[in-house]
């Protein structure tokens, strides 16, 4: 309720649904709101108001459907089925912009370049090591891409990102609001919007001109290695960029209205343990899952990482006492990984919880990997004239 003295605005006031006169729960931030009532879009801001999208929902009779299909296929919980126990689901309407994003760039790149040459073989081969400076330059593009940017502030949960990122990918149509002719309790699960679309629009080209940089470094990079490869002797053994110059051109960004993209969640009880699924509403695809960790699974992270730790360990006193700093510098590196690897499994066997996302088997186990590569690649970078080090980089890199 809104009150003035002397002319001064003071205390509350209360959104009212303009359709049915229901209160409206409205934040500062909020532009427009569903009336969890009547089903009717209230816009807080009119001059932002604009069509609203909606994917529809499965029912909740076919999503627990869906829901005990996944736990009598999935290769971990079919096991303990008849001690799983499905709860009721709940719906919720995330509100989404998605863009589709197109540009290009000129570029101008100094690149330093690391040569090996090496003649002879067997104990007669030797190897020297030397740097070339290449300049390139160049357009790329047209590059394209499809986004999405959650349209609420602060939002950065790993399964709401999850289900836009699906949503590109199956491509669901989706309706007018007012044609989805949403139940009462439909309603009252969709979210109010806090982003407008311009403000979407300004993050979606920061995200994709920050893509297109990403791609254009490492084109100047390829192309001075192409460069290198054929204009001097020897093989290209890495390349770092000392200067460089990119300049967006040609961009376009179209975005979506704001789209209503379903997600059920469905909690299920396993011994004393609550676990949930995340499922895509329109057609209950189990987007990330929460599963107890069981024996088996704890057993294989740290079996895995002590075989990984002993072997690291058994190279490693050999390389130190094999002396010279090309032996220690070798037995200080698998030093790291086999303490690295200790650490990462031995977290990953004790976690109470195992988070498997669609479409993504392995996932925990690719990014320890892709870890490693990305720490292997820069220190493999700046070897110049050590010849052991340099092979056990490019054979580790090259798994």
């Amino acid at each position: 309720m809104a009150t003035e003295s002397s002319g001064v605005f003071t205390g509350t006031y209360e959104f009212r649904c303009k359709n049915c006169g229901s209160p409206l729960d409205v934040s500062p931030e909020t532009i427009v709101v569903v009336c969890s009532y009547c089903g009717y879009p209230n816009w807080i801001r009119e001059d932002l108001k604009s069509e609203i999208l909606i994917v529809p929902a499965l029912s909740e009779s076919k999503i627990m459907e869906k829901a005990r299909e996944r736990v009598s296929t999935d290769r971990d919980l079919r096991k303990i089925k008849n001690m799983i126990s499905l709860g009721k689901p709940y719906l919720l309407y995330i509100p989404y912009y998605f863009a589709k994003a197109s540009s290009g760039a000129e570029y101008w790149g100094r690149v330093r370049v690391k040569m090996r040459k090496c003649s002879g073989s067997g104990k007669d081969r030797s190897c020297s090591y030397y740097s070339r400076t290449v300049a390139v330059s160049g357009y790329y593009g047209p590059f394209q891409q499809y986004l999405y940017v959650i349209a609420r502030r602060g939002v950065k949960a790993f399964t709401v990102n999850a289900l836009g990122h699906y949503y590109l990918e199956s491509k669901p149509k989706p309706v007018k609001l007012e044609e989805a002719k949403l139940t009462r309790s439909g309603t009252r699960r969709i979210l109010g919007v806090e982003i407008d679309e311009k403000t979407a629009a300004d993050i979606l080209l920061d995200e994709h001109l920050d893509a297109l940089r990403d791609k254009v470094t490492e084109e100047i990079v390829n192309e001075a290695k192409r460069k290198a490869d054929m204009m001097y002797s020897g093989s290209v053994v890495g390349a770092s960029i000392t200067e460089k110059r990119i300049k967006p051109m040609n961009i376009d960004l179209k975005v979506s209205r704001i789209t209503l993209l379903p997600l059920y969640i469905i909690p299920y009880t396993y011994r004393n343990g609550v676990y949930r699924f995340f499922m895509s509403g329109w057609d209950g695809l189990t987007i990330v899952a929460e599963e107890p960790m069981n024996m088996l699974s704890r057993l294989s992270w740290g079996l895995g990482g002590a075989l990984i730790s002993g072997i690291m360990g058994g190279l490693a006193g050999p390389a130190i006492v094999m002396g010279g700093r090309t032996g220690v510098f070798i037995g200080l590196l698998l030093g790291i990984i086999g303490l690295t690897s200790s650490y990462y499994t031995f977290k990953m066997a004790t976690r109470p919880v195992r988070v498997e996302v669609a479409n993504e088997r392995f996932a925990s186990v690719k990014g320890f990997f892709k870890k490693t590569k990305r720490v292997l690649g820069k220190f493999g970078e700046t070897t110049t004239r050590n010849r052991a080090l340099d092979i056990l980089t490019n054979l580790l890199l090259s798994r």
